[in-house]
């Protein structure tokens, strides 16, 4: 079950993308999306990584194909788009004291 989508966009100006990526929390909302954080290229600051929580992605990516959708991506100046879809893993169990020692060992002399 596909639960996050990943999107790489790169536009002209981040700033304008960012506000009218903003702009649209609730159209996403109606189509079963949350949004999740935002990661700003350190080498390119005209693009950024982000990531949606998606009820169901058949409904999620119907998003991706409104007028509205293609209308906020020209006034946003994207340039660029890659999508990546992802199940969520849980974190991989740890044994706690087994973490308690590779703490205290790193830096002792």
């Amino acid at each position: 079950m596909i639960n996050i989508i990943m999107i790489r966009v790169e536009a002209e100006d981040y700033d304008a993308w960012l506000k009218t990526h903003y702009d649209h929390v609730e159209d996403r909302h109606s189509y079963g999306m949350t949004d999740g954080p935002v990661y700003r290229d350190i080498d390119n600051p005209n693009a950024a990584l982000f990531h949606i929580h998606v009820e169901n992605l058949d409904r999620a990516m119907q998003w991706f194909r409104t007028d509205t959708f293609k209308e906020a991506t020209k006034r946003a100046t994207v340039v660029g788009r890659d999508f990546y879809l992802a199940e969520m893993q849980q974190p991989r169990p740890h044994d706690d004291k087994q973490g308690e020692m590779e703490l205290s060992g790193k830096g002792a002399n």
